[in-house]
Parts: structure tokens; C-alpha cells; sequence
């Protein structure tokens, strides 16, 4: 069997030192979606211009948080996020927090599982999923963000669309835990405080690690959870029965 090195050996206490010591946190995140407007080109018609433009402006109102402890995480849109101040503009809100959030992000990282709670046709259902194996290249370029050191890590992933899209994250080793924004969970060696997908980026505004408010996950119920097969299958009826 392989020895360990010294300086190994004291990197993994520590680690194992700081994982002991934080048990739970929430993480409150800023988006900015300006890439959206970046990316679109200045050729297109004003209309969806104009429209881009107002889910831009609508995502600089929202935040999004990260509930977690050493095993479960649970993002979505604050709670306190509901109602927009313009009534008429209240279904173009929600979109645009769909939009940010995903859905409702649940993550396992002791089963390796995620449930995206997510609303189609009108109904909420629970897609149940491996968590997605992504290929980070890690770097060494660094930066602070609030109080923590993070690195920088990179991948590419193909969307729905087949276009590739460019990621990247900055974590930090200083809370080991393997969470993230949306469903960017358990392949990074540190807690992602920022992520930039190109069309918007999540950097973290508050963290509280250890709060004495308790903090409740509550793992969706598997009589109302489906795999991703079976809700893109639904998906499609659903669409044509429109």
C-alpha cells in the first residue's frame, strides 16, 4: 500500500477538522443575467430585445439561497421572494425566478441522488436523478470572495440544445462541502461561491455557516417522485396535449 506524505496527512485533518466544525450553513446568492443581454447579438428584433432587457433588470431583484449540512442541500428562490411590485409583470417574475433557480434543487450527496421540483402542464412533480458526473478542470488561479480564498474550475457542458456551454465555478477549500448552486453539486473539492454558466452568474452575498436557527431539509416523499425518463416522457404528452 502507497504511503501517505506528511503534508498529506496534515491536509486531510484539517479537512476533516473544518468538515467536523461546520454542520450546516445557508448561503444567500446575487444573480446577474447581463450575459443574457452579452450573448443575443445587436441584430434582433426589438421586441425580444426589449424583453431580454426586462428579464435582465427583473433578475437583479432576486435572490436565491442554499440551505445545507454535511450530507443534504436544498436550493430555490429566498422565500421571501414572492410577489413583484408591479401585479402585471407577476407572471414574468416567476419565470424569470424559474428561470435562475432551476425549479427546487435537492441534493444527496451520501446517495449521489438529486429532485428537481419543478411545475409542468400546471403540476409540480419531483424528478429524481443521479447527480451529473461533470468534468471540472481544476486551476490554481485564486481570489477572495468575502472572507474565503476560492479557485477556479472549469468544464464544458452540452445543453439541451447541443450547443456547448462554458462553466465556471469558484469554490473553496475552506468549507469541504461539495455544494453549489443548481443542480453543480458534489464533483468540486470546496463549497462554489460563485458561478458563471455565460448567460448568468451566481456569486454568494451572505453566508452563515453554524446559524443557531434551526435548519429543516426535508427530502421530497418517493410516492410523488419520478425518474427523468418517465417526466420527459410526461413532458412530451403534456405537450401535445396543448
Amino acid at each position: 500500500m502507497k504511503k501517505l506524505s506528511v503534508f498529506t496527512i496534515l491536509f486531510l485533518l484539517i479537512i476533516s477538522n473544518v468538515c467536523s466544525q461546520v454542520q450546516k450553513g445557508v448561503i444567500i446568492y446575487k444573480i446577474d443575467n447581463q450575459g443574457s443581454m452579452d450573448n443575443v447579438g445587436k441584430d434582433i428584433d426589438t421586441n425580444l430585445s426589449y424583453m431580454i432587457q426586462l428579464e435582465v433588470d427583473m433578475a437583479k431583484d432576486i435572490e436565491l439561497e442554499l440551505l445545507f449540512n454535511n450530507k443534504i442541500s436544498v436550493f430555490r428562490t429566498k422565500k421571501s421572494l414572492v410577489v413583484h411590485e408591479r401585479p402585471e409583470m407577476q407572471d414574468m417574475f416567476d419565470l424569470v425566478k424559474l428561470m435562475a433557480s432551476g425549479g427546487v434543487i435537492f441534493t444527496n450527496l451520501s446517495s449521489n441522488k438529486q429532485i428537481k421540483q419543478t411545475k409542468n402542464g400546471g403540476e409540480t412533480y419531483n424528478v429524481l436523478s443521479d447527480i451529473e458526473d461533470i468534468k471540472w478542470e481544476l486551476t490554481s488561479e485564486q481570489k477572495k470572495i468575502g472572507d474565503f480564498l476560492c479557485y477556479k474550475a472549469k468544464c464544458t457542458k452540452i445543453m439541451f440544445d447541443g450547443i456547448e456551454q462554458s462553466i465556471t465555478a469558484w469554490y473553496t477549500p475552506e468549507i469541504p462541502l461539495q455544494f453549489g448552486p443548481k443542480e453543480y453539486a458534489g464533483m468540486l473539492p470546496g463549497l462554489i461561491m460563485e458561478l458563471d454558466d455565460t448567460f448568468t452568474k451566481y456569486t454568494c452575498s451572505e453566508i452563515k455557516l453554524n446559524p443557531k436557527k434551526k435548519i429543516d431539509i426535508d427530502w421530497p416523499s418517493e410516492s410523488n417522485t419520478i425518474t427523468k425518463e418517465e417526466y420527459k416522457k410526461l413532458g412530451s404528452e403534456i405537450y401535445l396535449k396543448q
